[in-house]
């Protein structure tokens, strides 16, 4: 009788043992799969800086553009009323 419960706890631990192997698997391949996820949300906010930076880049040209462009018309206004 007391090897017979000995073996049933014997097969109870190795059901148990196979079982924390899968969940330990399991969640290797999720731990994995969050690496790519954190790895490729990484990559996409790097991506979306380096493209907000070229855009403030892209305004500020065009705000020094449009001030070249209105101090030149205002240069030609002064200009034309010394002439006047």
């Amino acid at each position: 009788m007391m090897l017979y419960q000995l073996q049933e706890k014997l097969r109870a631990l190795i059901r148990q043992f196979n079982q924390v192997q899968q969940n330990e698997t399991l969640l290797k391949k999720k731990v994995s799969s969050l690496e790519d996820t954190i790895q490729l949300q990484e990559e996409k906010i790097q991506q979306l800086e380096e493209e907000l930076m070229i855009k403030r880049l892209g305004e500020n040209d065009d705000q020094q553009a449009l001030k070249t462009y209105i101090d030149n018309i205002i240069n030609e206004i002064d200009n034309t009323i010394k002439n006047l």
